[in-house]
């Protein structure tokens, strides 16, 4: 069976209560602080992993399609409303 995929949704589940619940007490500096961090790791990650990739090519697509798509969908605008 595989259980990966339901403790991912726990933990973004249990991260989105809690952040929700102590959102108001961070204050605003280490909220982005938080968030450049949580993207460097990202980046960091993405470079380890895709260095390690054989199929190069397909990945260069899909971040390539996904960026036009998010362009021509706006969806940055759409997620800054919310």
């Amino acid at each position: 069976m595989i259980i990966g995929p339901y403790i991912n949704a726990l933990a973004i589940i249990s991260g989105a209560v809690i952040g929700s619940a102590l959102g108001g007490r961070i204050p605003e500096r280490l909220r982005t602080n938080l968030t450049l961090i949580f993207g460097l790791c990202s980046m960091g990650m993405s470079i380890v992993m895709g260095a390690k990739t054989t199929n190069m090519p397909a990945m260069i697509l899909s971040v390539l399609l996904g960026t036009i798509i998010g362009e021509l969908l706006s969806v940055e605008f759409f997620s800054n409303r919310v």
